[in-house]
């Protein structure tokens, strides 16, 4: 998938079915959901604030936390 010139790698791929975070062991399909919609939220906007995710995604403030910090690099 494009989104704003760069590649990225398909959630699916990066959280296998079966599996969970390392960090606070969210299961993968919630780690997609998270991150297909923060992909969502990037292909509409250059910029996506914390609380545009939070009201949508319930995971723990740390796996959010770390998500948004890898979205900015």
């Amino acid at each position: 998938m494009l989104v704003h010139g760069n590649w990225i790698v398909k959630s699916d791929v990066l959280y296998p079915k079966e599996s969970a975070s390392g960090t606070c062991g969210v299961p993968a399909e919630v780690m997609c959901r998270t991150r297909d919609y923060m992909v969502f939220l990037f292909t509409q906007s250059m910029f996506v604030q914390k609380s545009q995710v939070t009201e949508k995604i319930r995971i723990p403030p740390q796996e959010l936390a770390l998500r948004m910090a890898l979205a900015r690099s």
